[in-house]
């Protein structure tokens, strides 16, 4: 099999094209694929941690901070005092920040249809089960120890 007929570049090239194609529509309305990501997992869990939506985003934590500050700026994200953790701020949506998330949501539904139809409905499940067991197996953090381990031995060997 030939590089470009590979798992990894065909998944990189399905990414990027999602993600391409959701940055020029949601650049027609000062946002991108990104801040939607951030803005509608916060409207389905709000009062989460930075820390969790950096792993639940698969982001990194600088991303994530810049983009909150410039979505607090534009008025659509609040932080408050987290209720268990004196360290750790609770992330919300304000009203504007529902409202701006709803619109994104909406503008974007022939995205998500097009995305759906790429995907014959009896396979989605395992679609998702496939990305999400990718996902794990390729988790930096996971195979930040495997490599170490894997280093290790080959260290030991020579």
């Amino acid at each position: 099999m030939s590089f470009e007929d590979s798992l990894a570049i065909r998944l990189r090239r399905a990414y990027l094209h999602l993600h391409r194609s959701a940055n020029r529509h949601f650049r027609l309305l000062d946002a991108t694929a990104d801040q939607y990501a951030l803005l509608t997992f916060l409207a389905e869990e709000s009062g989460v941690t930075q820390q969790v939506l950096v792993k639940r985003l698969a982001s990194d934590k600088r991303t994530i901070n810049k983009m909150l500050d410039l979505l607090e700026e534009k008025g659509l994200v609040e932080r408050r005092e987290h209720p268990d953790d004196r360290r750790a701020w609770a992330l919300y949506l304000t009203k504007a920040g529902k409202k701006a998330q709803k619109e994104l949501y909406d503008s974007a539904d022939y995205l998500r249809r097009r995305l759906q139809e790429a995907v014959p409905p009896e396979h989605l499940d395992t679609v998702i089960e496939c990305l999400q067991k990718m996902a794990r197996r390729l988790d930096p953090d996971e195979l930040d120890v495997t490599i170490a381990r894997s280093a290790g031995k080959k260290a030991k060997t020579s």
